[in-house]
């Protein structure tokens, strides 16, 4: 019941004539049930706001707890420069150098220690087809997915930055 109601019931019942007192009780009894019915408007709004927001929270939450990435990278742009003169360690672009070499300077792997090459990762791709060359910059490797994404390794590893 509202204080508001219950006084103006009282104030309506002293000296006056009974029809306003009737009317006075009947507006008592309409506003006790309009207020009831804005208390379930009321709750059918918040259990609607909770099924979105509690399971929100719920994800926020779990987001919140995941362990942050290791140290960030800085990131080196690539230039003209770089792309005309790559360094050793890069393969920045299809053949590597724009004369479409295709050819390693590096010299780790010889005819004398190739056969002892092992694998050291490997990346699980989505379903499909792809024929690309992966591209290094910086110990950063990435591979292009049969979708057309494109996904950052670190060459090192294979852990995806």
């Amino acid at each position: 019941m509202s204080r508001i109601s219950d006084l103006r019931l009282a104030a309506t019942s002293e000296g006056r004539r009974p029809g306003e007192l009737t009317w006075t009780i009947t507006t008592f009894f309409f506003e006790a049930f309009q207020e009831a019915d804005n208390f379930s408007v009321t709750m059918k709004n918040t259990l609607k706001l909770s099924v979105v927001l509690v399971p929100l929270l719920v994800t926020m939450a779990l987001v919140a707890q995941a362990p942050l990435p290791s140290g960030s990278r800085p990131f080196t742009p690539v230039t003209q420069k770089m792309l005309e003169n790559p360094s050793p360690d890069d393969w920045l672009m299809f053949s590597r150098t724009y004369d479409a070499q295709r050819y390693s300077p590096l010299k780790q792997i010889t005819k004398q220690n190739v056969g002892q090459l092992k694998m050291v990762y490997t990346i699980d791709m989505p379903t499909g087809s792809t024929e690309t060359i992966p591209l290094v910059h910086d110990g950063v490797m990435y591979a292009t997915m049969p979708s057309g994404a494109v996904r950052a390794l670190d060459a090192a590893t294979g852990a995806t930055i």
